[in-house]
C-alpha cells in the first residue's frame, strides 16, 4: 500500500462545462453506480446558483475533490506522453481525492498528435505592447 502526501496547494474558483456523460462519469468515478446526486450536482450548477458553491468533500465523496482527481490522472498522462516539457510532475504535485484508497498506476500510454478544426468565435491574439508601450504585430518576424 502506498500513501500519498500532498504539498501545499493553490485553489482556484473556476466554473467548467460538463456534458451529462461527464458528470455521470464523474460521479460514477466517486463510486455513485446508480447516479443518486446527479440531480443534486445540476441544482449546485452555476446556471441555476449566482455565485460558487463550496461543497465539503463529505457530500457525495465530493464533486470537486473528484474532478481533482480526474485533473491530477489527466496531468498525469500529458507528463508521460509528453516527456520533453521542461516542467516535470512528481507524485506530491498532484491532487487526488482524500478518501481514495485505490487509484490506477498508469503503466503505458500511446498516442499522436492529429489536427483539429478549431470551432470558437474567440480570435487569438494577434498584437501586443512591446517594453515601450507600442503595439506590435505578433505575426511579424524581425525579417519583414
Amino acid at each position: 500500500m502506498k500513501t500519498i502526501i500532498e504539498g501545499e496547494k493553490i485553489k482556484f474558483n473556476i466554473e467548467i462545462e460538463l456534458s451529462e456523460q461527464q458528470l455521470k462519469f464523474l460521479t460514477e468515478y466517486s463510486g455513485d453506480d446508480d447516479y443518486q446526486f446527479l440531480d443534486v450536482y445540476k441544482e449546485l450548477a452555476a446556471d441555476k446558483i449566482d455565485k460558487p458553491v463550496t461543497i465539503h468533500p463529505s457530500f457525495a465523496m465530493g464533486l470537486g475533490a473528484d474532478i481533482n482527481s480526474i485533473l491530477s490522472v489527466g496531468f498525469e498522462a500529458l507528463s508521460i506522453m509528453d516527456s520533453e516539457m521542461k516542467t516535470k510532475l512528481s507524485e506530491s504535485d498532484l491532487k487526488y481525492h482524500p478518501f481514495m484508497c485505490k487509484r490506477n498506476q498508469i503503466l503505458s500510454i500511446e498516442s499522436k498528435l492529429i489536427d483539429c478544426e478549431v470551432l470558437s468565435t474567440i480570435s487569438p491574439i494577434t498584437q501586443a505592447l512591446d517594453q515601450d508601450g507600442e503595439i506590435f504585430d505578433l505575426n511579424s518576424t524581425d525579417e519583414d
